[in-house]
């Protein structure tokens, strides 16, 4: 499993609590802590991450972003949270869809559909009998 979440995201929030800009009409959420914790728990996975600062490429976006990688989970399964201190409710190398004061900064350290292939390319495919 893997997790990419900013820790400035105006609409689901990093810490949990209401779901939306303002008053939160769309729910709640766990945090994202917990929400790692659960699934580290759930795969069996080691309650101490390895964590990796990863390059900060762009020193104007606002953002530094963290790897946090639990392994050792059952059958090889590994929870990555990649936290982004500084970022907003966007995908990390894209564009800025709307302005900052609505959806916080864009991550320019590292592109998301790059790291998301790098971890499924490694799983390998299950075959199912029929």
């Amino acid at each position: 499993m893997m997790l990419i979440n900013g820790t400035e995201d105006k609409l689901v929030k990093y810490n949990g609590g209401s779901v939306g800009f303002r008053d939160g009409d769309r729910g709640h959420s766990i945090s994202t802590d917990e929400t790692i914790r659960l699934w580290v728990e759930q795969n069996g996975c080691s309650k101490t991450p390895a964590e990796e600062d990863m390059t900060n490429r762009d020193l104007f976006d606002k953002c530094k972003a963290l790897k946090q990688t639990y392994s050792g989970g059952k059958n090889n399964t590994e929870v990555i949270l990649i936290k982004i201190n500084g970022g907003g409710h966007t995908w990390p190398g894209g564009s800025q869809y709307l302005p900052k004061f609505i959806v916080g900064n864009v991550c320019r350290d590292f592109d998301a559909e790059e790291v998301i292939w790098e971890f499924f390319k490694h799983i390998p495919e299950r075959s199912e009998s029929r």
